[in-house]
């Protein structure tokens, strides 16, 4: 193979392909091991896939007790899949400990269908799961963890919406930085905290008298 084709060739790799649909037989066992796992009566019924250079990355939708799930993997040589599986959950699925979370974060709300989100990586082999809720009015997003013990309350604001001492430690710090987004987080009703989205920079963490820190 001359140098020009074998350029084109890792250049065609590089590129990642457009997703396409697979039978669900044709699904990596590694990856249908998992689903098994953490969906022990779930079917799959649609799969497709996607090469991005070494990786490949499955999207799968699962029927599971009349409802459907979706999952995302990347599968890379040599790695186990790293992913998430969601499934829709209503409040008779919640553990008793999640719901009762959800109410004392949202005491004002009535508690509506979420998703139940297990997070799978070499750290957590055995899935870290989170309950999610995306609510519209007032744009909020709730994350509570699986055991009950961690809720958050993740409100979209505006910049001015910031706490004045938090404003004017950007304007001493980040004269310049380009805010691209800011959220309000309420821990377990409790503690707030604000996080905000530079515009090529760093990620910040504030709390209410003003302290920044870059976020990990």
């Amino acid at each position: 193979m001359t140098a020009s084709l074998h350029i084109l060739a890792a250049t065609l790799l590089a590129v990642p392909q457009e997703r396409v649909n697979i039978p669900p037989a044709e699904l990596p066992a590694a990856v249908g091991d998992l689903v098994r796992k953490f969906v022990p009566a779930g079917a799959v019924t649609e799969v497709t896939r996607r090469v991005k250079g070494d990786e490949e990355q499955y999207g799968l939708r699962i029927f599971v007790a009349g409802k459907i799930a979706e999952a995302e993997f990347d599968l890379e040589p040599g790695a186990p899949p790293e992913g998430e599986i969601e499934e829709p959950v209503g409040e008779t699925d919640l553990p008793k400990a999640v719901a009762d979370a959800f109410r004392k974060a949202l005491p004002d709300l009535p508690l509506p269908r979420g998703l139940r989100v297990t997070a799978i990586d070499e750290e957590r082999p055995d899935g870290q799961v989170t309950y999610v809720w995306k609510l519209k009015d007032p744009k909020r997003t709730v994350e509570i963890a699986g055991d009950g013990a961690m809720a958050k309350v993740r409100r979209r604001i505006a910049e001015a919406e910031l706490p004045a001492p938090v404003r004017a430690a950007i304007a001493r710090d980040y004269a310049e930085a380009r805010i691209r987004r800011v959220e309000q987080v309420v821990v377990n009703a409790a503690t707030t905290t604000y996080e905000i989205d530079v515009e090529g920079g760093d990620d910040l963490i504030a709390t209410a008298d003003g302290r920044l820190t870059v976020e990990d």
